[in-house]
């Protein structure tokens, strides 16, 4: 098992600069796999290994790294737990100094330290990240695969009809992400998602506000649960105060699940999260978190009410396929805080409950 230790600079080393440094800064054997350097320990164990050189945007800087003008670059470290010496995690450190930048991990943004300065050539600023309270929005889609659907990058794709702050700006299994949708658009991203195999779903991160990352379901993980597909974007609920942006965020919502096929979709709003200027996040467990209840997962609750759902309230839930007729009678006298509007393809439900913390 590994870990990402990410470096961000200026002056891109290349994979002969990098072999170099690893056994002039640690003393440890190379070798050279493509562009990837990996570094072993006397045991001949793999105890860390360097990617390739990325450029990025902006918008993909650590938050409080200041970078001068020019293009930036970053390099991912993938640091094994069985190097408990620590020698990735310095190695980042004399690359950050090399590359005149600084080393992001999950602790946040540190400097090249004392043993990295005969390599470094400058340091950027910075500032401190603040991070702020803040309540998740989620938005959750679902179906049967054999009942009618469109391709799940072709629905990401389409979220600019409705709020372009969503469409993906990279994509990938794991983080950092390390495909960029304006590479390929939907077909580059449509071809990769169908030959995912390393992990159940595909994740990406929005362009911009309030809109932070979403999943979707990858073929292999859609047959192993006998055909279900998923797919979930996630955004800061507390920056949805605008009418004109809530009114976009909800045609957004019915609009996936109209054009989808799906059976069921819900959007709930949990707090614990916190905003840091860029993404939505939490620590550890102290986000709230509830699993879905759906009919087609065969899980029961002894509080549910709409037949196998979810048994908590949610800000909105939509019906389509045949859960339209098994709910109609039930629709058609909803309670007091309920509205019930028909669309293209199914019912949405919006509800206004103190679990929701928001209005219809």
């Amino acid at each position: 098992m590994s870990y990402s230790v990410e470096v961000f600079g200026v002056d891109p080393p290349g994979v002969a600069v990098v072999e170099r440094l690893v056994r002039e800064s640690t003393g440890l054997d190379t070798r050279v796999d493509g562009g990837v350097v990996e570094a072993f320990g006397p045991d001949e164990g793999l105890l860390f290994e360097v990617g390739e050189p990325v450029s990025v945007d902006a918008e993909e800087w650590p938050l409080g790294a200041r970078f001068p003008d020019g293009e930036v670059f970053r390099v991912v470290l993938e640091v094994e737990l069985v190097d408990v010496d620590g020698k990735g995690e310095a190695f980042a450190r004399v690359l950050a100094g090399a590359m005149s930048g600084v080393v992001m991990d999950e602790t946040g943004l540190s400097w090249p330290g004392p043993a990295a300065k005969r390599y470094q050539k400058a340091m950027a600023a910075a500032e401190p990240v603040v991070e702020v309270p803040a309540h998740q929005l989620m938005m959750w889609w679902g179906g049967f695969w054999d009942e009618g659907h469109a391709p799940l990058p072709e629905l990401v794709g389409q979220f600019g009809r409705w709020c372009p702050e969503a469409m993906p700006r990279r994509y990938g299994e794991y983080w950092p992400y390390k495909h960029r949708f304006s590479d390929g658009g939907v077909d580059a991203m449509s071809a990769w998602w169908r030959q995912s195999e390393e992990s159940s779903t595909v994740a990406y991160e929005c362009v911009g506000l309030p809109f932070s990352t979403g999943y979707l379901a990858v073929p292999c993980a859609i047959r192993s649960v006998g055909g279900v597909w998923w797919m979930t974007l996630f955004s800061a609920a507390d920056v949805i105060v605008d009418e004109e942006l809530r009114a976009r965020q909800r045609a957004l919502f019915t609009g996936v699940a109209d054009l989808s096929g799906a059976v069921y979709a819900f959007a709930e709003v949990d707090e614990g999260y916190f905003w840091n200027g860029t993404r939505i996040g939490c620590h550890g467990g102290d986000g709230e978190w509830h699993s879905s209840v759906c009919a087609f997962s065969g899980r029961k609750h002894p509080e549910a009410g709409l037949m196998g759902l979810t048994w908590y309230p949610t800000w909105w839930s939509w019906f389509g396929g045949k859960y339209r007729g098994l709910l109609a009678d039930w629709l058609s006298r909803p309670r007091k805080a309920w509205t019930v509007s028909p669309t293209e393809s199914g019912v949405l439900c919006s509800c206004r409950t103190s679990r929701s913390r928001s209005v219809s």
